[in-house]
């Protein structure tokens, strides 16, 4: 399946502190190293046999190190036929970049891959591998998947004894259905959920069909898949403006060290990536 990378620079705040690199999925791609070019004037002066001032441009070229590797890991599971994926469009992010090149912040990618030629409707399960799984804000009512980030080098031999950071701000989410299934369309990222509000279902079905109050709600999800900007994590308290009593919430900044990205869906399928952040 060919994949056409783009790459995006964004900024955020217009800090270079928030700048990372936006890939879409499947497309992991390294840029290539910079070269900055530095030049100074000086003066100088001859004495002998008359005195002439003259310029001398010195250029000093330097090649500052790249840390924009992209990392990637994904694991296909046999029984439900789905592809988990977690992606990081860079391996090493700084604390006070220096250069356009140094980024001061990670995306992370998460998604779920139908490799099956059919549809696939697949039993929800809520088996996590970790607790604490999360797309984002009021993501885990129907989201199958999602990400945690631990401060350490962990693997999958003792990443539950790992204390997770809160990546999101908590918030007040919509009265929902819990999904029975999730229907992933041929080769695709695409996916509906099926949830029964008011009657009880076995294990299988063979035809939704539409949705009514007694039985199947069907609703799309569209592509499970997350691109998630991180800065750092939640969340510190920022005081609103002169005379409001309003409070916002920011990120608090990933401190200098070594950082475990898990990435796991609700059928126990977990997959582990690392960064670094420093100085």
């Amino acid at each position: 399946m060919a994949v056409v990378a783009i790459i995006v620079l964004i900024t955020v705040l217009g800090s270079a502190t928030s700048t990372y690199f936006l890939f879409v999925p499947k497309s992991i791609t390294t840029l290539p190293a910079s070269t900055v070019t530095q030049t100074t004037q000086q003066l100088v002066t001859a004495l002998v046999p008359t005195t002439v001032t003259q310029t001398a441009v010195e250029t000093v070229v330097q090649t500052s190190s790249i840390y924009l590797s992209p990392e990637q890991v994904e694991y296909v599971n046999q029984v439900t036929g789905l592809q988990l994926q977690l992606a990081t469009n860079v391996s090493v992010i700084f604390s006070n970049p220096h250069f356009k090149n140094e980024s001061g912040a990670i995306l992370v990618l998460i998604s779920l891959f139908n490799t099956l030629p059919t549809v696939n409707n697949i039993t929800a399960a809520k088996n996590w591998a970790l607790s604490d799984l999360s797309a984002g804000m009021c993501s885990n009512f129907n989201q199958p998947y999602g990400i945690e980030i631990m401060q350490g080098y962990y693997t999958k031999s003792n990443v539950t004894s790992a204390t997770p950071l809160p990546l999101f701000q908590a918030a007040y989410c919509p009265v929902y259905f819990p999904p029975a299934f999730f229907l992933f369309d041929p080769q695709s990222f695409y996916v509906n959920t099926i949830a029964f509000p008011k009657t009880s279902v076995s294990t299988t079905i063979s035809s939704p069909g539409l949705a009514n109050e007694s039985g199947p709600h069907i609703t799309p999800l569209g592509d499970a898949e997350r691109e998630i900007p991180l800065v750092g994590y939640c969340c510190t308290e920022l005081l609103g403006t002169q005379n409001c009593t309003c409070i916002t919430y920011g990120q608090i900044p990933f401190a200098v060290g070594t950082y475990t990205v898990a990435g796991g869906d609700e059928w126990g399928d977990l997959v582990l990536l690392h960064f670094t952040v420093l100085p």
